[in-house]
């Protein structure tokens, strides 16, 4: 068996490895940091969801089995209400010691609250867990009070990397899930109680929640701050603009104008950080439920009209890549170096135009061949950038685009829901991984779900695919796998990636102690200077 055990030295060790050089003096205790998002979250409750404003707000109260962070410029899987573990040989078993932790309403933390939460919850609705783990867990055994035993079907190689709360499996206190329904439960969306290093305290909605520190945390010392404050900015100028005067002290990168970036690294009292961990992909999905979406001709027409360098060097100001292939080529051991847009569709306004003439969509008198509508997330200033260009590129082929930038909450459920969408522009995250972030935009099991399968694509070769990439358990013949699908994609264009990029936040010189996407849910590490 494989076993895994960090002593609390070798966590300090980590820790202080992974913070930036302005952090290595001795964190300070006290203080209050302010996080500036661009939506109000739904609820706390990241096995729901895997939307930003959730996540971050919620994985601050609730934590999952493990995280991870950066050791020497390697991401590196740490542990959290798991203090260690042990693999068997064969990849099927995985023994968790669970850390003597308690709920913040006082009830002890068990190994009962790990197997209701995988078993009953994560399994079920994670937008990343359910798809590629809920079927094939066999079962979560609790031999005892502190001890949890994971069973697998088949081995699933990224497991211990989807233990982690902002990767949308957050262990929930059982005592108050148990016969409910999980998504009206008090502990989702209004009351929710963790084991993590802040305790909720109040929510003014479209305003502010305000969390404290947890006096009876697990881990001795933690957290550094007094407590935190989320606001909810949508408008992304006055967001920057909060971030410039100190009203706020940190914007993680989903909701960062990278336009605002130079600016900010410009700035001595403010810093960028960035994350090469978790490329985040832009991308548009076609309704396949929908003509003329329905018409690969047609997708193949407007991937060739998408002048994808216009919107790398305009909408995200030459920050990160455009997009080449289905899945970030910044996933170096699971990109396909045959697969490029830019050889197989690049940008040419004429061959679009042919492609839609083949497809029987000819041009009207007015020039005009048929309409769509581009929905989209509008507290994104990047995607209403991207969409603006997508309009002006398909005029040119005589295709009419309608925007319509709606609230988050209003856009998830009429996209992955109710279906009510030609072409849905969003970003997601790919966690690293193309068993945790890509497969749930592709595979079957994953429509109807919020994060998963936008465009409605089935095809059963490709779902295998991305199972036996999962199963497989050396990164040689899960590369060979996932470097099988792309062409598939390729020739399906079920979606296209218009940009990746990895995370940039920006954040106040005097905030310390983070790292990664989020902080990967760790603000428990988080200082102020006076």
């Amino acid at each position: 068996m494989r076993d895994f055990t960090m002593t609390s030295a070798a966590v300090l060790t980590a820790i202080l490895l992974t913070a930036p050089a302005s952090a290595q003096s001795a964190p300070r205790l006290g203080g209050t940091a302010i996080i500036g998002l661009g939506a109000e979250p739904q609820g706390f409750n990241s096995a729901l969801t895997s939307a930003t404003p959730d996540a971050l707000s919620g994985c601050m109260i609730y934590e999952g089995l493990v995280t991870t962070a950066n050791d020497n410029g390697v991401e590196t899987i740490q542990p959290l209400l798991a203090k260690s573990w042990e693999v068997s040989g064969d990849g099927l078993t995985y023994t968790f010691h669970l850390r003597q932790a308690t709920w913040q309403d006082g009830e002890p933390f068990t190994s009962e609250d790990v197997r209701y939460t995988l078993e009953e919850v994560v399994s079920k609705f994670s937008p990343i867990f359910s798809t590629q783990v809920g079927s094939n867990l066999l079962a979560v055994d609790t031999p005892d009070k502190h001890t949890a035993v994971i069973r697998l079907k088949e081995p699933y190689a990224p497991l211990l990397k989807t233990l982690n709360c902002t990767y949308s499996a957050p262990i929930l206190p059982a005592h108050l899930f148990k016969g409910t329904d999980v998504k009206t439960n008090l502990a989702t969306n209004q009351q929710p109680v963790g084991t993590g290093p802040f305790r909720f305290v109040g929510w003014e909605r479209g305003s502010h929640i305000t969390l404290v520190r947890n006096e009876t945390y697990w881990e001795e010392g933690k957290p550094y701050l007094d407590g935190l404050i989320i606001r909810s900015l949508p408008n992304a100028a006055s967001r920057i603009q909060a971030l410039i005067s100190g009203e706020i002290d940190f914007i993680p990168m989903v909701y960062f104008p990278l336009n605002d970036a130079k600016l900010i690294e410009n700035n001595p009292d403010l810093k960028v950080t960035k994350s090469g961990f978790a490329p985040n992909m832009t991308y548009m999905s076609f309704n396949l439920e929908r003509e003329p979406m329905s018409d690969v001709r047609v997708r193949d027409a407007l991937l060739r009209a998408s002048d994808r360098q216009f919107i790398h060097d305009n909408a995200f100001s030459g920050y990160g890549e455009p997009g080449r292939a289905p899945w970030p080529t910044e996933i170096v051991w699971a990109a396909n170096p045959d697969v490029n847009y830019d050889q197989s569709h690049p940008f040419d306004l004429q061959r679009a135009a042919q492609l839609l003439d083949e497809a029987g969509y000819e041009a009207g008198p007015d020039g005009t061949r048929f309409g769509v509508k581009i929905i989209y997330s509008g507290t994104i200033p990047e995607r209403h950038l991207a969409a603006l260009a997508l309009k002006a590129n398909w005029r040119e082929i005589g295709v009419d685009v309608a925007l319509e930038p709606l609230d988050l909450a209003v856009v998830m459920p009429r996209v992955f829901v109710d279906r009510d969408f030609d072409i849905y522009l969003n970003d997601f995250s790919s966690y690293g991984d193309p068993a945790i972030g890509i497969a749930r935009a592709f595979i079957t099991d994953a429509i109807g779900r919020v994060s998963g399968n936008a465009p409605g694509y089935s095809n059963p070769e490709v779902d295998q695919l991305f199972t036996d990439g999962a199963k497989a358990t050396s990164e040689e013949e899960r590369a060979r796998i996932y470097r099988s699908i792309t062409p598939i994609l390729m020739r399906d264009l079920p979606l296209v990636m218009l940009h990746e990029l990895s995370g940039f936040d920006g954040s106040s010189q005097k905030l310390h102690g983070l790292w990664g996407w989020m902080g990967n849910g760790r603000w428990g590490n988080a200082w102020v200077d006076e």
